[in-house]
C-alpha cells in the first residue's frame, strides 16, 4: 500500500510536469509562428531590393569616379597657382627692365628686333669662343705629345748607349775566359765536357751524402727522444713499483696485526693458521699464504675503505651504547698504517677481542637461563590464565560479531536466491601448532589437563621468542611491551574467507567462482563484504561512518538494491551515491538526502533540485528551507 500510494504521489508530480510542458511547448509554437512570419516579410524585403553585386558594382564606380575628380581637382589648383605665378614673374621682370631703362637713359619700350639680333650675335660670339678654346686645347695636348715623345728618345738612346758598352765588356769577358779555359784544357788534359760531368757527379755523390747526413740527424734526434722517454717511463715505473712495495708491506703489517688482535682466529675459528700466535714473526711470504689461504667471501670487499671505516665508526657508536648497560665502552682509533682499531674496555680496563666474546656469550647463557625460568614460574602462576582468557575473550567477540554480519548478509540475498558469508579462518604456523593451541584457547586454561596446558604455554613462548628476534634484527631491541604486543596480535593468527551460499551448499568464493555469475550478481557479492568490513573498520566510533560510491548498484534490479541498501542501514552506514537511474526510495532506507542535476546543452552551469525522502514519501525541497 505504501508503494501504491508514492506511486499515485510521483504519477500526479509527473501530470504536473506534463502539463505545465505542454504549456511551455504551446507557448513556443506560438513565438515560431511569430519568427515564422518576421522571415517571410524579411524575404519579400530582400526580393524587392537589387542585386548585391549591381550595387557592389555601382559603389565601387562612385568610388572611383570620386577618386578621379579629387585628383583633377588637385591638379587644376597647382596649373592654376603655378600661372599666378608666372604672371606675377612677368609684371616683376617688365618693372626691372623699365627701372634699368631709366638708371641708363634707354628707351622705356622694349625693341624686339633688336634684342634678337643682340641675341644671334651673342649666340654666334659663344660658338667662336667654344671653336678657339677647342683648338687651343688640341694645341696644347700636341705640344704634351712631343715633349713625352722627346723623352723617350733621349732615354732610349742613353740606354742603348749602355747596351753597347756591356756588350763590349761581356765580348772582352768572354775572350779573356776564351783563353783561359783553352789554357786550363791544355794543363789538365780533358776536356769541358768531361770536367762538367764528373763536376755532376761529384755534386750527386754531395747531394745524396747530405740526404745520408740529414736522415741520420734525424734518426739520432728521435733515438734521443725516445731514450728520454725511456727513461721517463723507467723512472715512473720504479716509483710505481716502490709504491706497491710499500703499500705490500703495510698491507702485510696491517695483516698481522688482525692476526696479532686476533680477529682470522674469531673469523676463521678451526680454519685459523696454527701459527697465529706467532703472527708477529710471520715473513711476507707466510703472510701472503695465509692471505690467499681465505674464504673468497672475505675477499669480496664491495665498498671503498672510506665507507667501510664510516660503517665501522657507526657500528662502534652503536656498540658502545649497548655496552653501557654493562658497564662497559667501545671505541675506535687510528694505529700504525692508519689501521682502524676497535677497543673495549670493561671497569677502566682494555680487554681483547676474545676475552670480550667469552665475558659476553656466558653472560648471555645466565641470562637466558634466567629468563626461562623466570617465564616458566611467571607463566605457571598467573600469565597464561590471564592471557589465554583475554585472548579466548577477544576471539569469541569477534566470532559474534561475523555471526552479526552474516545474518545481515544472508537477508540480502541475489535474484538467483545467491548469499555471501565471512569465515574466520585459523591459520597454521611452520611449527604446526597454532591451530591446536586456537582450539586449546576456546576452554577455559583452568580446564585444560596438563599436557594441553604444557603445549599452551610452549606456544607462548614460541610467539614471544619470534617476535623477540623480529624486533632485535638489525636494530637495538624494542621495549618488552611493544614485543608482547606483537606476540599476542590474535589478528595474525586468522585470515577471511568468502563463501558463496546457495539454499543448503556452501562453496567458497573464489575468483573463478565469483567470475560465473552474471553482472548483477558479482556486483551483490562484492559489494556486501566490503560494507561489513567498513563497518568493522569504524567499530563503535561515533564520527560519521562514510562509504562513497560511484555509479552505485549499477546492473542490479530493483529488489536486490533495496536489500543491498537495507544492509548499509543494519551496519550503520552513511552513504554517499552517484547513479543516472538509482533514487533509493525504498522503504528498507529510512532517509535520504536527493540532488537531480540537470544541464541543459549550449549553457553554463548546473542546475541542483534537491528532494528529501523520509522513507515514505519524497518530496521536493523549497526554497525556503535549504535556507534553515
Amino acid at each position: 500500500a505504501a508503494r501504491e500510494s508514492r506511486r499515485a504521489v510521483r504519477i500526479a508530480q509527473l501530470r504536473k510536469r506534463i502539463a505545465a510542458l505542454e504549456s511551455d511547448i504551446a507557448d513556443h509554437d506560438r513565438r515560431i509562428a511569430d519568427v515564422e512570419r518576421r522571415r517571410h516579410a524579411l524575404e519579400a524585403e530582400l526580393e524587392a531590393l537589387p542585386p548585391v553585386d549591381a550595387v557592389r558594382s555601382a559603389l565601387d564606380a562612385v568610388r572611383v569616379s570620386s577618386a578621379l575628380e579629387s585628383e583633377a581637382e588637385r591638379t587644376h589648383e597647382r596649373a592654376a597657382g603655378a600661372a599666378r605665378s608666372a604672371a606675377d614673374a612677368e609684371l616683376a621682370a617688365g618693372a626691372r627692365r623699365r627701372e634699368h631703362a631709366v638708371v641708363h637713359g634707354l628707351s622705356p619700350a622694349l625693341d624686339e628686333s633688336a634684342v634678337d639680333v643682340l641675341r644671334d650675335a651673342a649666340a654666334q660670339l659663344t660658338g667662336a669662343c667654344g671653336a678657339v678654346a677647342h683648338a687651343w686645347a688640341t694645341a696644347e695636348r700636341g705640344i704634351q705629345a712631343a715633349e713625352s715623345i722627346a723623352a723617350r728618345l733621349s732615354n732610349a738612346q742613353e740606354t742603348a748607349a749602355g747596351h753597347a758598352q756591356r756588350a763590349r765588356d761581356e765580348e772582352a769577358e768572354a775572350s779573356r775566359l776564351t783563353s783561359e779555359h783553352a789554357a786550363r784544357e791544355q794543363a789538365l788534359g780533358a776536356t769541358g765536357i768531361e770536367l762538367r760531368r764528373r763536376h755532376e757527379q761529384v755534386a750527386t755523390a754531395l747531394k745524396a751524402t747530405r740526404d745520408e747526413l740529414r736522415h741520420a740527424s734525424d734518426a739520432a734526434q728521435g733515438a734521443a727522444v725516445s731514450v728520454v722517454g725511456l727513461e721517463r717511463d723507467e723512472r715512473a715505473r720504479h716509483d710505481e713499483h716502490e709504491t706497491a712495495r710499500e703499500q705490500r708491506e703495510r698491507a702485510s703489517v696491517s695483516f698481522r696485526q688482525l692476526a696479532q688482535a686476533g680477529i682470522l682466529q674469531l673469523i676463521l675459528r678451526d680454519d685459523a693458521p696454527s701459527d697465529s700466535d706467532l703472527a708477529s714473526s710471520w715473513t711476507f711470504t707466510r703472510t701472503l699464504e695465509v692471505a690467499r689461504a681465505l674464504p673468497p667471501e672475505l675477499l669480496a670487499v664491495r665498498s671503498t675503505s672510506g665507507e667501510l671505516g664510516v660503517e665501522v665508526q657507526r657500528g662502534v657508536q652503536l656498540l658502545d651504547r649497548e655496552l653501557a648497560e654493562a658497564d662497559m665502552s667501545a671505541y675506535a682509533s687510528r694505529g700504525e698504517d692508519d689501521l682502524l682499531l676497535v677497543h673495549v674496555t670493561e671497569g677502566g680496563g682494555e680487554q681483547t677481542l676474545g676475552q670480550i666474546l667469552n665475558t659476553l656469550e656466558a653472560e648471555i647463557a645466565d641470562r637466558e637461563q634466567i629468563l626461562t625460568a623466570e617465564e616458566r614460574r611467571v607463566f605457571s602462576d598467573a600469565l597464561v590464565e590471564e592471557i589465554a582468557d583475554h585472548l579466548r575473550y577477544r576471539i569469541h567477540e569477534v566470532r559474534g560479531r561475523i555471526e552479526r554480519m552474516n545474518a545481515v548478509l544472508r537477508r540480502s540475498p541475489t535474484a538467483a536466491g545467491k548469499t555471501v558469508e565471512l569465515e574466520w579462518e585459523a591459520l597454521e604456523d611452520d611449527a604446526g601448532t597454532q591451530r591446536a593451541a586456537l582450539a586449546r584457547l576456546r576452554r577455559d586454561v583452568r580446564h585444560l589437563g596438563e599436557d594441553d596446558r604444557t603445549e599452551l604455554v610452549a606456544f607462548f613462548r614460541g610467539r614471544i621468542e619470534s617476535a623477540r628476534r623480529e624486533h632485535t634484527f638489525g636494530g637495538e631491541p624494542k621495549p618488552m611491551a611493544d614485543t608482547l604486543m606483537d606476540a599476542f596480535d590474535y589478528r595474525r593468527w586468522f585470515v577471511f574467507t568468502l563463501h558463496e551460499r546457495i539454499g543448503s551448499n556452501r562453496v567458497r568464493l573464489t575468483k573463478r567462482r565469483h567470475a560465473v555469475g552474471s553482472g548483477g550478481e558479482q556486483s551483490v557479492l562484492i559489494h556486501l563484504p566490503l560494507f561489513a568490513a567498513a563497518a568493522a573498520l569504524y567499530g563503535d566510533s561515533e564520527a560519521p561512518r562514510m562509504v562513497m560510491l560511484d555509479e552505485a548498484l549499477s546492473g542490479i534490479d530493483d529488489e536486490t538494491r533495496e536489500r543491498v541498501l537495507e544492509a548499509t542501514v543494519a551496519f550503520d552506514l552513511d552513504v554517499v551515491m552517484t547513479s543516472h537511474e538509482l533514487w533509493g526510495t525504498y522503504g528498507s532506507v529510512p532517509q535520504l538526502s536527493i540532488y537531480q542535476l540537470h544541464r541543459e546543452n549550449g549553457t553554463f552551469g548546473v542546475h541542483a533540485i534537491p528532494f528529501l525522502w523520509d522513507g515514505e514519501v519524497l518530496r521536493e525541497l523549497e526554497q525556503d528551507e535549504l535556507l534553515v
